[in-house]
């Protein structure tokens, strides 16, 4: 029987972080705290797990800002925290939890930079006894985005896809995924240094957006590869550039991030006579799909943990110091993940 407490750390946002707060600890700790909170109780279908460390994303940083459409209008002090590791250690009721009991593993859950986080029996994925922890605490969020976004692009007839902010975690594993699936990417990137970790991964193709030739060279590689869809995680004038660079027919930019903070300006011509942009949002997509292909995702990422879904992980901090870890996360996006360990002993 697991001694489980009444009270455990948890880091939470106080209030919405200005973007200036982030570079400094001693700033963003006006709104960032590790406070001491009841352990929650979970309810019928659902577990709570010990949590060994998380994963710091993109999205915590949003949501650390308060514009994360997925939390927004979530009261602060908010919980942080989506992606992580653990064990499972007691259940609301139902089958699926109670046979879940002392199982290691990987989730995507509200409010896990903490010692227990409530999860859903149904969302959990195993951990393969070969895979630590680390490993598995950051093999959830990227490679199920990578994976549906390559269903999008495969479900569409696109065999070449523009991704932006190409250097990130996302954007290298998307690549690896894509020569596996037949979809080649063309990554956009904003130095030199990332081109250079695009072309080693394996783009198809890489477009400095800092160069004074990067809409000619984006039209010339979309135009020579077919490309005709792009995703987008850094919104401001990007999207502009990619819609003229796809074909004026059938052309289609899919908003998944805003890194630029701010508006997205486009000139309507730019949409005669058949180009658009959508959003593709991870977790709308998955709630459209059935149990069935939900299953075959975990399925893959469970087959790629610790193998093709390895993710590098540049640097961790005890929960403790979880303030410093998002403001350091903030000023280091592109070299790993950076995680918060909860539990280093399991």
């Amino acid at each position: 029987m697991v001694n489980i407490p009444e009270f455990m750390q948890s880091l939470q946002a106080l209030e919405p972080a200005p973007a200036e707060a982030f570079p400094e600890t001693g700033h963003l700790s006006r709104y960032l705290a590790v406070n001491k909170v009841k352990v929650p109780k979970p309810g019928h279908g659902e577990v709570l797990v010990k949590v060994s460390r998380g994963t710091i994303n993109p999205n915590d940083i949003y949501h650390v800002q308060g514009i994360y459409t997925a939390t927004e209008g979530e009261p602060f002090p908010r919980n942080l925290g989506f992606e992580g590791a653990g064990v499972v250690v007691a259940s609301g009721g139902g089958l699926i939890g109670r046979v879940r009991i002392g199982s290691r593993v990987a989730f995507y859950a509200t409010g896990m930079f903490a010692e227990y986080v409530i999860c859903n029996a149904l969302d959990l994925i195993d951990i393969p006894s070969d895979v630590d922890f680390a490993t598995a605490a950051c093999s959830v969020a990227n490679p199920m985005t990578a994976l549906t976004m390559l269903d999008v692009a495969r479900r569409a007839g696109a065999s070449t896809i523009v991704n932006t902010a190409g250097a990130s975690a996302l954007g290298k594993l998307l690549i690896r995924l894509g020569k596996q699936k037949g979809v080649g990417v063309i990554s956009v990137v904003r130095r030199d240094e990332q081109a250079d970790i695009c072309r080693n991964a394996g783009a198809l193709e890489v477009i400095n957006s800092s160069r004074g030739n990067f809409d000619d060279e984006l039209k010339e590689a979309c135009e020579s590869t077919g490309c005709f869809m792009a995703f987008d995680c850094v919104a401001g004038e990007m999207p502009q550039h990619l819609l003229n660079a796809l074909p004026k027919e059938g052309g289609v930019v899919k908003m998944y991030g805003y890194m630029t903070p701010g508006t997205v300006e486009i000139t309507p011509q730019s949409l005669f006579p058949e180009r658009r942009i959508e959003t593709f949002e991870i977790n709308a997509y998955l709630d459209r799909m059935s149990l069935l292909k939900k299953g075959m995702v975990a399925w893959s990422i469970r087959s790629g943990m610790g193998k093709d879904l390895v993710t590098e992980i540049q640097k961790s901090f005890p929960l403790s110091d979880g303030v410093a870890a998002f403001s350091w996360y903030s000023q280091n996006m592109t070299g790993g993940k950076v995680q918060i360990v909860a539990d280093a002993h399991l």
